[in-house]
């Protein structure tokens, strides 16, 4: 230990004797200012260095030793250089420290930022500097300024609408597109500074755009992210999403007024389509192509055809056997496919209960959820072609009704004629008693088809008067069912009319034995025929119901024509004898027909005197 060392401690004892406090070392403040992690640097007011801590190692890479002596400006950057001469020579005489920020180049060539807290001593020609490393701290300010620049950038280019706002409502930021709809709208030429600090409130008024507020005010109590959608008060349709935070509200929202528009313009396309396909007096099916299933029909099509909605869709018409074909033998689908033009062709189909349908369809390709399919409309003409068909059947039988007036007399007296002669050369020639008794038979017989034959030429009934259909249809169920029993089939009634008709008690009873007939013949044995009578509105119903095979196609469309018949024994008058009593007692027959069976509707008007 030198000796100017032991003084300065005698001398540091001697003060501490005297002293409340101890006074701090040469030594421990040259510990200080080695450990302290700022750097300290005294340069001359040339700006050499005169004296540095170890600090600076620890931050440039230089000893203490190779800064000593070298001009401290070299130290600092250039970009930063003249700023930090000139902040230094000029306040050089103040009192007060001097602040300032430059850039210190290290040793490998880096630079480092550095806040210097500076002091000036002229009476000893120095400046005291104390600097700070922050370069870290600048680093990410730059990033923060970047990605604030990015995020700002992105707000600007975004389509949508966005502003932020404190928990006050004061607006912290707002993108261009904000400007430029207010702009549009109310031709304000305003910039962010405008609106930057305001209330906004105070831009959009809480009254007009209540139910904005309600949402945003939610959202911000809550402090849950909401999704919204509202019409301003300048009439234009937003979505809105807010974003809150313990500082206010991220408020993004976008103009969806065309889209409003568009949705409402579809959903009135939609309702409309509805309305026309639901709601159609035609059948409207939607099949896909190619293969022609069925993705929708509408309920006059279930009307028609007696199916449920669920048991057709996803069907093939073929699967349903429905025999939907086009008069030329194509189906519809493979004229779509050949694009060909379908419009008022005429088709025949057959109903879940055998009824033949016949209409006229039209057909064109549409797309549904971008899926090909086509749309069918047909016109249900069955009850057109059936009254067609039901005036060619009447000319027919008022041209056989003047042909049975003029003949059937001419033709009965020559047989009663030959009847009788039979009947006595019987007698005469009892050996060949069978041959007569066949042809007295046979005569019997056409008889019988000519008495058939002329009451098709009647106008109207022979004896008219009230009548009780239950107690004529009790009075023959003894002879119907001893028919059925022979052939071990069954018979049953229910009889819940309680109406009176007007009409032939004779034609009427002829009516029903020949279809309780009909019925019997067309079924197997074990199986049973129903009569039933009931009222509907101003009708009463006869419904006589078999459970046989039904009627073929090419039968159904032609009953009714005299000499019809699908039996080889039968005269095919009994039928036509049925419909023609029907039309004198204004009563009409409809038939239904599938493979379980047919019935036989007769409808008498209640009302009629």
């Amino acid at each position: 230990m030198n000796q100017e060392t032991k003084r300065q401690k005698a001398s540091d004892s001697l003060t501490n004797e005297h002293s409340p406090l101890p006074k701090i070392s040469v030594s421990e403040l040259i510990n200080f200012y080695n450990l302290t992690s700022d750097l300290l640097v005294v340069y001359d007011l040339e700006w050499r260095i005169i004296n540095v801590n170890s600090s600076a190692e620890r931050l440039f890479g230089y000893s203490p030793e190779e800064l000593i002596g070298v001009n401290s400006k070299n130290f600092i950057h250039p970009a930063d250089r003249d700023d930090a001469i000139k902040i230094i020579e000029t306040n050089i005489g103040m009192s007060t420290p001097i602040v300032n920020t430059s850039r210190i180049m290290c040793k490998d060539g880096s630079y480092k930022w550095i806040k210097w807290n500076s002091v000036p001593v002229l009476e000893d020609e120095r400046v005291f500097a104390i600097g700070r490393d922050i370069t870290e701290k600048i680093k990410l300010e730059q990033e923060l300024k970047t990605s604030v620049d990015k995020t700002n950038q992105f707000l600007e280019r975004i389509t949508d609408y966005f502003l932020s706002v404190d928990k006050n409502w004061t607006i912290e930021y707002l993108n261009q597109n904000v400007l430029d709809l207010y702009k549009s709208d109310y031709n304000l030429n305003e910039s962010k500074d405008d609106w930057i600090e305001q209330k906004l409130w105070d831009k959009l008024s809480r009254e007009t755009n209540k139910e904005f507020y309600a949402s945003l005010e939610k959202a911000l109590k809550q402090q849950k992210p909401i999704n919204f959608t509202a019409k301003s008060s300048l009439n234009h349709w937003f979505e809105v999403n807010a974003y809150p935070s313990g500082n206010g509200l991220t408020i993004f929202f976008r103009d969806i007024t065309e889209s409003k528009i568009l949705a409402e313009q579809l959903r009135q396309s939609e309702e409309t389509f509805r309305i026309t396909f639901h709601d159609s007096p035609t059948m409207i099916s939607i099949n896909s192509l190619p293969e022609g299933r069925f993705l929708d029909v509408n309920p006059k099509w279930v009307e028609v055809m007696g199916y449920q909605s669920q048991q057709v869709i996803g069907q093939l018409p073929s699967k349903l056997n429905i025999g939907v074909k086009l008069f030329d033998g194509k189906t519809i689908t493979e004229k779509i496919r050949d694009n060909e033009i379908v419009k008022n062709e005429k088709i025949k189909m057959v109903n879940v209960k055998g009824r033949e349908i016949i209409g006229l369809l039209s057909a064109v390709p549409i797309q549904i959820h971008k899926r090909k399919s086509f749309l069918v409309n047909i016109v249900d003409m069955t009850d057109y072609y059936n009254l067609e068909n039901e005036i060619l059947r009447l000319e027919r039988l008022n041209l056989i009704g003047q042909l049975a007036a003029g003949l059937g007399h001419e033709i009965r007296n020559p047989l009663q004629t030959i009847r009788g002669f039979l009947q006595l050369l019987e007698n005469k020639y009892k050996n060949e008693k069978d041959y007569f008794d066949l042809m007295i038979s046979e005569l019997d017989r056409a008889n019988h088809i000519i008495t058939e034959f002329l009451s098709l030429s009647k106008n109207r009934p022979g004896n008219p008067k009230r009548l009780d259909i239950n107690k004529i249809v009790t009075t023959l169920f003894p002879l119907i069912q001893s028919k059925a029993f022979l052939e071990e089939k069954d018979v049953h009634l229910e009889l819940n009319a309680s109406s009176d008709i007007v009409g032939d008690e004779k034609e009427l009873k002829q009516l029903i034995l020949n279809l309780a007939q009909n019925g019997i013949e067309a079924m197997q044995p074990r199986k049973m025929v129903k009569i039933r009578t009931f009222e509907e509105g101003s009708h009463l119903t006869l419904a006589i119901s078999d459970q046989g095979k039904g009627i073929a196609p090419e039968i159904y469309s032609k009953l009714g024509t005299p000499f019809l018949t699908s039996r080889a024994d039968g005269t095919g008058l009994g039928l036509a004898v049925c419909y023609s009593i029907a039309e004198r007692h204004n009563a009409k027959i409809d038939v239904e027909t599938s493979s379980e069976g047919t019935t036989f509707f007769v409808k008498f008007p209640i009302n009629q005197r």
